[in-house]
Formats: structure tokens, sequence, C-alpha cells
């Protein structure tokens, strides 16, 4: 498997680790962060696929002022282009890592939330 250029340069690495930063410094700050509403960070971990977490790039738990929890599940992308097309891998994976996400047993309905956290703005193919 030969890995794209950003990847083996270290860019997707840059980005990841920059939308964990955002996360990490509301955790810090004991603060509201944007995905889950009136909540704030208690957690933030990052590649957990092999815990069990299919959109594994950053993981967010937050809680309530009742410490009701609530986790944010992201993807993160330099980019992501929106599409059918079958040789469009990455949009494929985070769809097919968001219904797994969404099938897990310890999923909470209108609690958790999931999806993709992109750096350059999405493009649609049509």
């Amino acid at each position: 498997m030969t890995q794209s250029p950003e990847l083996a340069g270290g860019e997707g690495f840059t980005f990841e680790g920059d939308a964990a930063a955002f996360y990490l410094v509301a955790l810090l700050a004991e603060a509201y962060a944007p995905g889950i509403d009136d909540r704030t960070v208690v957690r933030v971990s990052v590649q957990q696929r092999d815990f069990g977490e299919p959109l594994d790039d950053v993981i967010v738990d937050f809680e309530d002022a009742s410490k009701n929890p609530a986790r944010l599940s992201l993807q993160v992308k330099r980019s992501l282009t929106i599409s059918s097309a079958k040789t469009n891998k990455d949009f494929h994976e985070v769809i097919r890592d968001s219904w797994a996400t969404l099938n897990k047993s310890d999923f909470r309905f209108n609690v958790d939330r999931y999806g993709a956290a992109v750096s350059f703005p999405l493009s649609d193919t049509g």
C-alpha cells in the first residue's frame, strides 16, 4: 500500500495534531468546545482504533453540570471530496466509520456526535 505524499511528509499528522490541540486547550481551560453543546471537555484521546473507535483520530469526551457524559468522535482530514466515485476512498471510509460509530452499543442517540474535521473546504463533485 502506498502512502500519500501528505501523510509521508507529515502534513496529515500536523492537522490532526492541530485538531487535537484545539480540544486539549478546552480541556485545560475546563471550557466548552464545538461539537457538543452545553458541556465541557473532560478528556481528549487520539488514535483510538485499536480500542474500538471506528472514527479514531480525535475522541473528545464532554460532561454537563450534572456529570452526564457525551462523546464527539472525529476523523480528521486535510481535505475531503464528497463523491460516490469508487476511487474516493477517504470519503467512503469516513462514511463507513461514521456508520460503525453510530451503531456501537454504547453510542448515546441525541447525545453523542460524530463526523469529520476538515482543514480545507469540502469539495462537491456534483
